[in-house]
């Protein structure tokens, strides 16, 4: 049941935290190959080991289930919410680490539309952000303004001071390196 199935996860994030990504699949498995039962849980921690193992399958959305769960009218709970939030800051981690600009901004447009259903705007602030430093890294200077203005209008908008503090930081920095003349 589900008491089993948190043991199980916990057992994975154990070898998963030691680098033993293949062990931390195989208890997934084995746990799989007995209960058949996947939780959003359970699905998200198998996909990030997935990601570890085998680099990002451009086809994998972290979000769909959840989002359509909330399309079809029905509330997901705090740790779903929490779990796919976790996985998120996982992949990007990986993503982070082999540059991959573009995945990463895929992911949290993805992350964006999901908070943006759940009202989440701090979360949707701070993707901007990340998505705005990763198009600076890729050298699209004019984008990644846009992006940290979306995202600094959106923190003052909902009042959130350390959301916006650092939209702000953000948004000067890419300013300074801009040079004033082309902010217009």
């Amino acid at each position: 049941g589900g008491e089993q199935m948190e043991f199980t996860i916990a057992v994975s994030e154990v070898h998963y935290q030691m680098k033993r990504y293949e062990e931390a699949l195989g208890v997934l498995d084995s746990a799989y190959e007995l209960d058949k039962i996947q939780t959003p849980q359970f699905q998200n921690q198998c996909q990030k080991i997935d990601v570890r193992l085998n680099g990002l399958d451009k086809n994998q959305n972290l979000y769909s289930v959840s989002l359509n769960t909330i399309r079809s009218g029905n509330t997901i709970s705090d740790e779903e919410q929490q779990s796919v939030q976790h996985t998120k800051d996982e992949i990007v981690d990986v993503l982070q680490q082999n540059k991959l600009y573009d995945e990463e901004i895929q992911l949290r447009k993805q992350s964006i539309e999901f908070n943006t259903e759940l009202n989440n705007l701090a979360e949707v602030s701070k993707d901007r952000v990340a998505i705005s430093k990763s198009l600076d890294a890729k050298g699209e200077t004019s984008a990644a303004i846009k992006a940290a203005e979306e995202a600094a209008r959106i923190a003052t908008a909902i009042h959130n001071p350390l959301t916006e503090a650092s939209a702000f930081l953000a948004l000067a920095d890419l300013y300074e390196k801009n040079g004033k003349a082309s902010k217009a």
